[in-house]
Formats: structure tokens, sequence, C-alpha cells
């Protein structure tokens, strides 16, 4: 859309056109080219020349078959090292897999390859971590395809399904040679009438999610075309991946867009999920409990009939976008199940060069950048509002490498260990459009370094929202998983059936964790006398005046002296503004004071809230984040 307007002699930057959502609002922005601001500069449309990001003496190292070469992105020199650290050779493998109930022209496919490789750098780029001044890739002018088929055609239906259930772990477990080509490879599964299973298997610092669906249309729209006898070159792109790289080179070199992420984090502490066992009770936060191979557990999350189309209506109704609620309701079970109101996740963001043909490069694009927000005690309304606030605050920040950050902040671990994606790729739609064709959702097996990742995404054909938890094994079981997953969905269901009602008003437990608390914790059934504390109080104080309400060592109170004390410190609250639901913090040690300062708060209508004077300093903070419009008192009884 910013790559239209630009041809067509308007301008708007990316930050403006997310901020503005609708055609309304970016209509009234809009302004000539000319007086573009600074921060919509964008690089030119025109192809880049070749080897300019490199050296002489870089240069010189090429081999003949160097098309291009230019350094690796941030992200994907630290992906590349993460594999290296951990020697974990399943991380950061992507594998996505469609079933295609359609016979399989092999000869035509291959073409349709090749000629989608002409076109996309990356099917013939190599990765060079060392042997240069600078870690490298290099583009080939040509490439052996990297395409396997295996048939089971003639193999029984038991068998093929077999096979394809242990396709994922075998492909994961297949290496992607440094140096070398093939970092995207294409796996075929002929099975005969039931059609084929068509597979893109891809290391993660070659592709993102939308650059993979790139080729997913480009693929079979050629395929189709050869097939029919149409087949002609794909169109050069205008756009490269060098374009992208300045623009990140950019980012880092400006020293205001540090300085916004330095503010962002100040303070923050990353929100860790507390694990649990298989026993049961929760453990040690940050303790994984197992290995760093331990696998992938992937956590399938149907959302109930209806509930998909309520968040689209709300989005509708909110005017914001799909992403933000999904994001609201990602944020609000982050500090539900870590209990904290101070939530710092991840959140993946697209720093795609917004040129003619940027959409169209295939590529690593991403950037995994910190995402906190406050959870006031507001409305689930207000809140997605504040999540989109936070969203266009980080917006033109968002190409500053997270690496970079945790590199100029002296941190070596990981900023936080949730993220949050969300994904609609729309463009397939291209594919139902020209061909009546659709790329039917089979599996997509993806592991990184963070231990959770919340996959959201919204369906290219049906728009349908869907969801799925991707966790480290060896740091949640399938039970928390699952637990975790309800909240998502006990969430979403309260945002839209509830916006306008307090997000804290609801717990996001189900029914089957509410019966124990509820039920199963609680002592025998006592019948209560009529009244309040208070009216059983003023009994006694009527019936026993002399009598010993309260002790504490050598002293004592009785009920007549309780009484006039609490109502001396009544009378105090009333004058210092305490009133009816007022919520009132008691940092004391029991004994005499504790005792006549409840029963005076009581008095007053207002709520008491026990604490310890050896809290943390945050929980004793925490009621007035909560409660941010009413008062909180600590009583100082005489």
């Amino acid at each position: 859309m910013l790559a239209a307007l630009r041809e067509a002699g308007f301008d708007l930057s990316f930050q403006e056109l997310f901020a503005h959502p609708t055609v309304a609002e970016t209509a009234a922005l809009a302004r000539p080219v000319a007086h573009r601001p600074e921060d919509a500069a964008a690089p030119s449309a025109c192809p880049h020349a070749l080897f300019d990001l490199l050296s002489d003496e870089d240069r010189n190292l090429l081999s003949a078959d160097a098309q291009d070469a230019y350094p690796l992105s941030t992200l994907q020199a630290g992906l590349l090292y993460e594999v290296a650290r951990t020697g974990n050779t399943a991380l950061y493998h992507d594998v996505a897999s469609y079933r295609v109930r359609d016979g399989l022209d092999l000869a035509a496919f291959r073409t349709a390859l090749g000629l989608v490789a002409e076109r996309h750098t990356i099917l013939r780029t190599s990765f060079h971590p060392a042997g240069f001044s600078t870690p490298l890739q290099i583009v080939h002018c040509s490439v052996p395809l990297s395409l396997t088929v295996v048939d089971l055609s003639g193999t029984p239906e038991p068998e093929q399904d077999a096979v394809l259930g242990r396709f994922a772990g075998e492909e994961l477990a297949r290496e992607f040679s440094m140096g070398e080509p093939g970092l995207v490879r294409v796996v075929l599964h002929r099975l005969g009438d039931r059609g084929y299973q068509y597979s893109l298997s891809y290391h993660a610092a070659a592709l993102d999610g939308w650059s993979a669906s790139t080729l997913h249309r480009d693929l079979f729209q050629t395929y189709f075309s050869v097939r029919g006898g149409r087949g002609t070159p794909l169109p050069a792109l205008v756009a490269a991946y060098p374009d992208f790289l300045r623009l990140e080179r950019e980012a880092m070199a400006s020293e205001s867009q540090h300085a916004f992420w330095t503010g962002l984090l100040e303070g923050a502490q990353s929100t860790r999920i507390p694990r649990l066992t298989p026993s049961g009770p929760p453990g040690p936060s940050g303790q994984d409990g197992g290995a760093e191979d331990d696998g992938l557990l992937v956590h399938d999350t149907p959302l109930p009939e209806g509930l998909s189309a309520a968040v689209l209506r709300t989005a509708a109704r909110l005017r914001l976008p799909v992403k933000s609620v999904l994001l609201t309701a990602h944020t609000a079970v982050m500090g539900f199940v870590a209990g904290t109101d101070d939530v710092l996740v991840g959140y993946e963001h697209s720093g795609r060069p917004k040129v003619a043909g940027g959409e169209q490069l295939a590529g690593l694009f991403l950037n995994t950048v910190p995402f906190r927000l406050r959870l006031e005690d507001v409305s689930w309304a207000e809140l997605v509002r504040s999540v989109y606030a936070a969203e266009a605050r980080m917006v033109p920040h968002r190409r500053y490498p997270m690496g970079e950050t945790k590199r100029r902040l002296g941190v070596r671990g990981a900023l936080f260990e949730s993220v949050f994606n969300f994904t609609h790729f729309h463009l397939l739609k291209d594919l139902t459009r020209d061909h009546g064709f659709e790329l039917v959702r089979s599996r997509i097996s993806s592991r990184t370094e963070f231990p959770f990742r919340a996959e959201f995404w919204q369906d290219a054909f049906s728009v349908e929202v869907g969801l799925a938890l991707h966790c480290h094994a060896g740091a949640f079981t399938a039970e928390q998983a699952g637990r975790i997953a309800g909240y998502y969905v006990n969430a979403l269901a309260a945002l839209t059936a509830h916006s306008d009602e307090r997000h804290t008003a609801r717990t996001l437990l189900g029914e089957d964790e509410l019966a124990p608390l509820t039920e199963g914790f609680a002592g025998p059934r006592e019948e209560l006398p009529p009244g309040t504390l208070l009216d059983v109080f003023a009994r006694q104080v009527a019936r026993r005046a002399d009598a010993t309400a309260v002790s504490h060592g050598m002293q004592h109170l009785d009920y007549r002296e309780l009484d006039e004390e609490s109502d001396r410190v009544a009378a105090f609250l009333r004058h210092s503004g305490v009133g009816q639901g007022d919520v009132v913090a008691v940092p004391m040690d029991r004994g005499l004071p504790w005792a006549v300062s409840v029963l005076a708060i009581l008095k007053t209508g207002a709520v008491y809230l026990p604490q310890e004077p050896t809290d943390p300093p945050e929980r004793r903070r925490w009621p007035r984040r909560r409660h941010p419009r009413r008062p909180r008192h600590r009583p100082r009884p005489r």
C-alpha cells in the first residue's frame, strides 16, 4: 500500500499508516512525495549495485560462480550462532507440509521450481559464518534443484500415513551445510489417488513466514502456468535483500532508536512462566527441567465455534487490527500465569522494505523486539487500545536488532522467554483467484531458542483465527500447555463478550481448576449468625463489655476498649478520606494495634488488605497500581 501511494505521487510513513488504520484517516494524512518526513525515507527502487556492501578483500575471496554477495543480517548471524552454540540441528529449522488433492505433473513441477529459483536468490544462496572478514551470504549463478521426490503411490494408506507422520522429525534431523546452497528444500510425497504431500523445509535464517508463503504462491502459480503450456519466466524483482540490510544499518547507527529500547527496558524483568512438573506442583521459574534438545511440543488450540468470528467483530468495532486483539489476550495470559501486571514478552515484527516490490522478496526480515505493557485495572477495550498504542510507539524502531540491544546493555541471556507471533498470509488467495487452488494447512514445525511461543494466525482462505502453542518439551508438559491454551480461549471469550468490563473481573481459570479451589480445599460448611462481623462484635460489646476481646503477650483489650480504640482510628481514617469500598493496606505485625486497625477499617466500610512489613517493595506497591484511583492508607494507631 505504501509503495502504491508513492507511485501515485503521495507518501505516508509506516508508523503513520499503523497509527491510522482506516481509509478515511489515511486519506487525510497522505501528502505529496516532496514533503516526505525523514522517518519515511526508503531505499531506491532501482536494482542495487552488486557486491557493493563488501570490502575489496572479501570480493577477491569469492568464487567465480558468485552472482552477488552481502553480509548476513544481525538476526541471521544470531540464529546461526545459536545453532552452533547448542549443537541442536533442529533449532531454527522449519518444516511446513501441505496436502494437495490433485495429480502431480513432476516435469512441470521441476521446471517451475527452476524458474522460481531464478527469481528468488535465497534458493541459490549459501551462508558463510566464517572465512571472510564478516559473516557473508553468497548468491550463486546456478545450483542444483533442492527437490526430493518420495513415491508412495503403491503403498497402503496406513503405511503412507506412518511415513508422513515420521517425516517432520526425520527432516529436522537433516542438517543444513554451511558454505553450500540448499537452505530451502522441497520434498514431494506422491500418494497415488490421494494426491501428494508438498513440504517446504528451510533454515529460519533463510526465510520468514511471509517469504515462505511467497515461495508457495510463486511456485504453484508457475507450476500451473507451465502445466497449462503458458510457462514464461517470472518478472525480475526490482527490490533486493541488501535494501533491508541498509535499513538495518541505519537503525543500528541511530542513538535515538537505541535510547528508545533502553528506556522501554529500564527496570523491566522477563515475564517468566512457572514450570509445572509431571507430579503437579509448579516448579521454580526459569528451571526448564530438561535439556535443550528435548524436542518441540506443539499444542494446537481449537477455538470454540463462533469465537473466531467474535474476535473479528470486536476488532472491527474497536477499529483496531485483529493482531492487537490477539496480542492483548497474549499479554493478559502471560500476566495471569506469571502473577505480574508488568509484562515483558517478545513480539515478532517485520522490517521488510516498504518499497515497490518489497513485499515480493523472499528472505528473513523479522526482528523479535521486546514488548512491555502494564496491565492497568481497565476494561478489555481500553486494554486493547493500550496495546495498540504501545505497538505504534515502537514501529519507528522496529528494525533496531534485538541482538544489538542485548550487546549494548551487556545482557548475555534472553530478554524474554515467551514470544507472540501473528501471521496472515493473504497472498495465498492469489492461487484461489487464479486457479481455484487452496493449500490446506497440515502441520508446521518450528523450534526457536524461546521456550514458549504463541503462534496466532488468520487463515488466508477462510480468515478464521487459529492458535498453536510451540513449547520446549523439556520446559513444559503437555498438561501445562493445555492449561495455558485454555487461558487463551477464556481471555478471548471474555474480551469479545465483555469488552467494556474490567479485564480483571473474571478469572481465566477453567471450571476444572476452579472446582478444587472453591470446593476441594473448602472446610466444613457452618451456619453463620445473622448480620455482619460488625453486628456480631456490637452484640458482644453490649453483652460482655468487660470480657477480654483480644490479647497479645502480656497486653490485652476488653470489648469496650477495643470498640473505643477502633472508633477513634475509624474517625481518623474517615477524616483522611477513607470511605466505602476503598482499599486500606496494613503492613503491620500481628498485635493489638493490628487488631484495632482491622476493626477500624471495617467500620469505615473499606476493604482490609493484609501486608507484611517484610514484603518486597514490589508487592507493597502492587495495590497502588491495581487500584490507581482509590486511596491507600497505612494506619498508625496510637
